[in-house]
């Protein structure tokens, strides 16, 4: 399964303090039956890897990517995309493609290395991405301290247990998370990007998003750098 929307805002805390991934809207199964490809172009804008954008087939490097710009947020308190608010869409994507992401010195060697290696535009030299896959993440020295068995089994002792009176409480969340409603999603087609309207027919497949707005193109040359 690829999920293809890894972001703060769908990582959530369960009522015994261990992480939970919410919000399956935009993964898709059954890449064992397609070579580990699939080309559908949904996400959100700030965490979209390079690969998407580009229009092109795509594997599980885009789930690292967007790994890599969590852990970039975690550590820094900034995403590197959501620094010009008064950006569109399709310049945004473009910065995705083109910025090169700044690495404060304040972070270890380590932490360095790793957003390095696991924000590379290029997916394939992504670590996570070649021979060794996922091991290759969790071998790295970023991550020496994990117990990656322990962890799994939920036997590491969570740093923080949310108060909640029942497993159904929502009282910790913001209320506007629980009213929101669909963001824009943005789509290419024949090298151009654009935000999907009611007219449009090319809906993603298993997907009900549609959102009336007008068309906004990128500059070609941009988006297929």
């Amino acid at each position: 399964m690829v999920y293809r929307d890894l972001k703060p805002e769908n990582i959530l805390i369960d009522i015994e303090g261990h992480i939970r991934l919410t919000d399956f809207g935009l993964s898709k199964s059954g890449l064992n039956t397609s070579d580990g490809r699939t080309e559908s172009f949904c996400g959100t804008p700030e965490y979209l890897a390079p690969e998407i954008i580009r229009d092109k087939n795509y594997g599980y490097s885009v789930d690292w990517y967007s790994f890599g710009l969590v852990l970039y947020e975690m550590l820094t308190g900034v995403n590197p995309f959501k620094t010009g608010e008064d950006l569109s869409l399709v310049e945004k994507m473009n910065e995705i493609l083109n910025k090169e992401i700044p690495l404060p010195k304040r972070l270890s060697v380590e932490a360095r290395d790793f957003l390095k290696q696991v924000l590379k535009k290029k997916p394939e030299e992504r670590i996570g991405c070649r021979r060794q896959g996922v091991e290759e993440l969790k071998a790295h020295p970023f991550f020496r301290n994990i117990d990656w068995e322990a962890l799994y089994l939920k036997e590491v002792v969570p740093p923080f247990v949310p108060s909640v009176s029942q497993a159904s409480d929502v009282s910790n969340m913001d209320p506007a998370f629980l009213a929101e409603t669909p963001a824009e999603t943005p789509v290419m087609e024949n090298g151009f990007a654009h935000i999907a309207s009611e007219s449009d027919e090319c809906n993603f497949e298993g997907f009900t998003y549609s959102n009336p707005n007008y068309l906004t193109e990128v500059d070609g040359s941009s988006a297929q750098s």
